[in-house]
């Protein structure tokens, strides 16, 4: 009896972890290694980004809202219209190769150029005069254009995530997945992306904290961000080749998308194309709502780790192992997810992410705003708030590149072939990017009118407890109405 039975389990606990028959191996494989070193390479880049503008001599996080809403924006509609061009221009082998190839470009010449002369080329005498002329509340807006490169620094990191991951990956994926490989490809694929993250948090920790031998560069930072620079490069270089080989190995994934096959896109036709359906205004609000409150959280989470560490290697370090929190807990939930789908449905899992929002910020935004009228014997005030912040912005995020992410490319799977290519160019590429820029647009009307981030923090509170999460909560039941609807 036990000697029929251990296969039969076996057979099933593999059909619950792997679920990918074998001759679907060479269309998944390249795919999971793809968004693997996309993601690891978004990871060192996105703490990279944070640490070199926050850190600055006379920077902070109040610099964020401002390189949203007048640099990031900016950066991901110009983005969002050139991929747009390639793709209706080239195969998407091609499009992949000329985009990688432009941010490894950028990378090349921040460490070897714009970085070492940093003090030449910084705008230290004109931001000066604009302290001079402008109120306090502009005071974010200065350190913007004081430390441009670092701004610029700044917006490639981000469109990393708008190029790389979201138009080109994901596009790429919701063309050649079928409605019924989805469930069982995408837990897998996003599986990979948050193993990313336990292996970057890591390495980028132990390159920042504990290499203490000069080798290059002019001081340890400068060392620790070129070797951390370098790994991102070697990261594009092998995400091109994983892609040839893609096409190369299996010519079937990619059935279709030529040039030739594809329909032509446009920003206005993909707006139009939101407006009039239902599903495709709800998955924006969604995203609109995840990214405003994500960024408001993060600037007032961010200036407290600036506070706690002002050393550009230290804040650096903290981030890190924030980031390889974020894996750890990702890559559990990745393993449940595929049950959890089956089991509960889509929409109780798409409801998870505005509830551990809504959780953790009844915890975290208290103790913030309270932080200066209690003492605790067992730590500091300030440690509380800033675990507090890193707690939610571990949860936050896991969820996020997990069941968020899943739910949301489900539901785009769900639509119609128009509704998909022409929601998702809009949505991924420009609706994340006004979300940001939308919370980070709020930030800095409170800025200028309160003239600091702790001042600011008791009416972003209310914005967010009153408004903005109660909406997130209330799309997200309506879109898993419609969705269940279809399915049923």
């Amino acid at each position: 009896m036990t000697d029929d039975s251990s296969p039969g389990f076996f057979s099933r606990l593999r059909k619950i972890l792997w679920p990918i028959e074998r001759g679907e191996y060479r269309k998944l494989l390249p795919m999971l290694g793809i968004y693997f070193f996309a993601a690891f390479a978004y990871h060192i880049l996105r703490d990279i980004k944070d640490t070199l503008i926050i850190t600055a001599e006379f920077s902070g996080a109040e610099v964020i809202p401002f390189l949203k809403v007048w640099a990031v924006l900016p950066a991901a509609v110009i983005c969002t219209f050139s991929f747009n061009k390639l793709f209706n221009r080239y195969r998407y082998e091609s499009v992949g190769a000329i985009i990688i190839s432009c941010f490894v470009s950028f990378l090349l010449l921040f460490i070897f150029v714009l970085y070492p002369n940093r003090d030449a080329l910084h705008l230290h005498s004109f931001a000066s005069f604009l302290e001079g002329i402008l109120p306090r509340g502009f005071g974010g807006f200065i350190m913007m254009i004081r430390y441009w490169s670092f701004s610029l620094f700044y917006i490639v990191s981000e469109m990393w995530g708008v190029m790389v991951l979201s138009l080109f990956f994901w596009r790429f994926i919701n063309d050649s997945t079928a409605i019924g490989e989805a469930p069982r490809f995408y837990p897998l694929i996003l599986l990979s992306g948050n193993c990313s993250g336990i292996f970057s948090g890591p390495i980028s920790y132990y390159v920042s904290h504990n290499i203490k031998s000069l080798i290059i560069g002019g001081d340890l930072w400068e060392q620790s961000l070129i070797i951390l620079i370098f790994m991102s490069i070697v990261c594009g270089v092998i995400i091109v080749a994983l892609f040839r080989r893609l096409y190369t190995v299996s010519p079937y994934t990619c059935k279709g998308l030529t040039p030739s096959h594809k329909v032509k896109m446009s920003l206005k036709k993909n707006f139009a194309c939101i407006m009039k359906s239902r599903a495709l205004l709800y998955i924006t609000m969604l995203v609109l709502c995840y990214n405003v409150t994500n960024n408001l959280l993060e600037v007032l989470w961010k200036n407290q780790i600036r506070v706690l560490h002002p050393e550009p290697r230290d804040y650096n370090a903290y981030i890190n192992q924030v980031t390889m929190w974020i894996g750890i807990v990702s890559v559990a939930l990745s393993l449940s997810m595929s049950g959890i789908f089956r089991r509960l449905g889509w929409t109780f899992v798409a409801m998870i992410t505005p509830r551990i929002l809504l959780w953790t910020s009844v915890i975290f935004l208290p103790l913030l705003l309270l932080r200066d009228s209690f003492a605790i014997g067992i730590t500091a005030p300030l440690v509380l708030v800033v675990f507090m912040g890193s707690l939610q912005n571990v949860l936050m995020r896991a969820s996020k590149y997990t069941l968020f992410d899943a739910t949301k490319e489900i539901a785009f799977v769900s639509l119609t072939s128009e509704e998909r290519r022409h929601g998702k160019s809009a949505i991924d590429g420009i609706g994340s990017r006004f979300g940001k820029s939308g919370g980070a647009l709020l930030s800095q009307g409170f800025l200028m009118v309160f003239g600091t981030l702790s001042a600011s923090a008791p009416y972003i509170v209310g914005i967010l407890m009153i408004a903005i999460i109660p909406s997130f909560l209330s799309s997200t039941k309506r879109l898993g109405r419609d969705i269940e609807g279809k399915t049923a």
